[in-house]
């Protein structure tokens, strides 16, 4: 559908036959450069290009004391069905294109969500893991694995009619360049979008998942371990790779929350020892929906005198740990996270 034409403007070849691409405008070029500094420490010997995507002209996140990145400005205009909002720009939804944008230039794409925390590994074993031939290999939603969703998640999936299918996160995903182009995803995504957008949730999640329904390689959770106070409890437990950072639980926000507010010390020392300027910390916005709202038990809790005290969870705590348990258990022993019917069944998880 689209061609190399599509890039306006690029700051070199492509070097490699593979490649770990974000995507991002003003906002987040600066986490852009956290993350391609984490991975060059990681793998300073490296098979793919490490490669930035933005509509912005002249927006260049590329720094002397960063590793070499192929920065390339797209025109978005082909996008503009897609729905964005403050937290979800359009620089979001080039995602959806870089297969079809880079398909003379790579093999296999690893996209990147720019709030991402890379405790160890290596993107190429991540690349070696999706099977070649598969569109879109990605890791199930933490809506789903951490088995807590939204009545209004699961409304939009009923109208959508992907109430039953296993629904990955997009934030992170590994692209079959030829197998993407030859289904024609991009086109059928934009159309699918096009006529169900009106339902959407999370904007091109929903759009993937509501055409896809299902047909992607699961990879294991460990690549995209979304953060949570649930998730977050059991990170010594399975030693994840990855950490997404996922709506409001980002570190570098004011006021970050407590179970993720320890990371914010790496970010303040990139930005004070690499980029030589200070962290600038954005408030957090307000919760879109009831899920992120204290219930009455805290709300009264709050004037407790022991709210301090682990008497302030005598009803929470119990329910809160046998969830932790439950999706434990289900994670070691390979049981179905997803759909409910299966993991009351015991069915084993296809997810690696």
């Amino acid at each position: 559908m689209l061609s190399a034409h599509m890039i306006i403007n690029q700051s070199g070849p492509a070097k490699h036959t593979r490649a770990v691409i974000l995507n991002g405008d003003e906002n987040v070029a600066d986490f852009a450069r956290f993350i391609f500094h984490q991975i060059a420490a990681n793998e300073p010997e490296r098979d793919y290009d490490l490669v930035f995507c933005t509509p912005v002209p002249g927006l260049d996140p590329r720094h002397e004391n960063l590793p070499e990145i192929r920065v390339c400005t797209i025109d978005t205009a082909f996008l503009d069905i897609m729905p964005t909002n403050r937290n979800i720009p359009p620089a979001n939804h080039i995602k959806i294109a870089l297969p079809e944008l880079f398909r003379q230039d790579y093999e296999q794409i690893l996209y990147l969500d720019t709030d991402i925390f890379i405790r160890h590994g290596k993107m190429s074993e991540l690349m070696d893991l999706a099977p070649r031939g598969v569109a879109v290999s990605a890791v199930l939603d933490g809506l789903q694995w951490q088995d807590r969703l939204a009545k209004q998640q699961l409304d939009a999936w009923e109208v959508l009619e992907i109430g039953a299918c296993k629904y990955f996160n997009a934030g992170i995903q590994v692209f079959d360049t030829a197998a993407y182009c030859e289904q024609n995803i991009l086109e059928n995504v934009l159309e699918y979008t096009k006529q169900n957008h009106q339902h959407f949730y999370f904007t091109d999640q929903d759009a993937f998942n509501g055409y896809l329904k299902g047909n992607w390689a699961p990879l294991p959770l460990e690549w995209n371990w979304q953060a949570s106070r649930l998730s977050m409890q059991l990170v010594r437990e399975f030693d994840p790779h990855i950490l997404h950072f996922v709506g409001q639980t980002k570190p570098y926000l004011a006021n970050p929350l407590s179970f993720t507010r320890s990371y914010g010390r790496y970010y303040e020392e990139f930005f004070e020892q690499i980029l030589q300027k200070p962290l600038k910390r954005k408030p957090r916005t307000k919760a879109r929906d009831a899920r992120h709202r204290p219930d009455l038990l805290r709300r009264i809790n709050r004037f407790n005198p022991f709210f301090y005290t682990p008497i302030r969870n005598l009803l929470a705590l119990p329910r809160h740990r046998a969830r932790l348990r439950r999706v434990s258990r289900a994670i070691k022993n390979g049981t179905a996270l997803w759909p409910p019917e299966a993991l009351q069944r015991g069915e084993k998880d296809p997810c690696p």
